[in-house]
């Protein structure tokens, strides 16, 4: 249909729906080589209802197209928290120069949640990882391609968590490894050996080193000997010593 992205560009922009486009990501609009997506946000006069954003290729370059109206970011928080994007994004198409304005007055109100984790959210994060962990130390013989699965997917639920439980917004895979390359070498360290060994045994030893480095600012993960609550959601206080008092009254630990 197209022969590049500019052509795709140029043709949604002699759509009269189409009052704007930002593009965000590496890709650029020339960028035709092999490798990555191309992504950007398309603003239409009237959004579809049930239609969020497209995905589809143009010469085989992938492309994430999210469809958006101008009121959707004339809003004092994000449609959606991926709409943070928008805030670092290049505008190609803005006729009007409405786009230009919103997008200033979006990088002032939209900020990205930093929030400290509650209580119940620590706890489900210290044995979640513990747990994946646990699952793959006796079986790593036994059911290799298993251990595999779950030890990478741990590592980058790590990568995840780092920034969460650092109150520090998840800036995306690539910028994430960046980051840490030139802020925390020791765990930059440790992802890269976990990805350039194929012995089983030294990843679980990587993966329970880097755990623990990255849950330090909340006391590492749960271990053995300690009664871990979970509660319904973080609105509970005092959930730790709550669910003591629960385990204590159910076994009797005072008798």
């Amino acid at each position: 249909m197209f022969t590049d992205l500019r052509g795709f560009i140029d043709a949604l922009q002699k759509n009269p729906q189409v009052v704007g486009i930002v593009r965000y990501g590496r890709r650029t609009i020339d960028d035709m080589l092999p490798g990555g997506d191309f992504d950007l946000f398309v603003f239409v006069r009237v959004r579809p209802q049930a239609v969020e954003s497209l995905h589809f290729d143009v010469q085989g370059i992938p492309v994430d197209m999210n469809i958006r109206t101008l009121d959707d970011i004339n809003r004092k928080t994000p449609l959606l928290p991926f709409d943070l994007a928008l805030t670092t994004g290049d505008i190609l198409y803005d006729p009007q120069g409405e786009l230009a304005a919103l997008i200033e007055q979006c990088k002032q109100n939209w900020q990205p949640d930093t929030s400290a984790l509650g209580e119940h959210s620590r706890a489900f994060l210290c044995f979640s990882h513990r747990h994946a962990l646990d699952k793959v130390r006796h079986r790593l013989t036994s059911d290799p391609i298993f251990s595999q699965l779950l030890l990478s997917s741990n590592v980058y639920w790590l990568l995840q968590n780092y920034f969460l439980i650092r109150q520090m917004a998840f800036p995306g895979e690539r910028a994430a490894l960046n980051w840490l390359k030139s802020n925390d070498t020791e765990v930059h360290q440790g992802i890269t050996k976990f990805f350039t060994t194929n012995d089983l045994a030294q990843k679980l030893t990587i993966s329970e080193s880097l755990s623990e480095r990255v849950f330090a600012p909340i006391d590492g993960l749960w271990r053995e000997g300690k009664v871990l609550a979970f509660g319904f959601d973080d609105s509970v206080e005092d959930l730790q010593a709550k669910g003591q008092a629960v385990f204590d009254q159910l076994l009797n630990v005072d008798d």
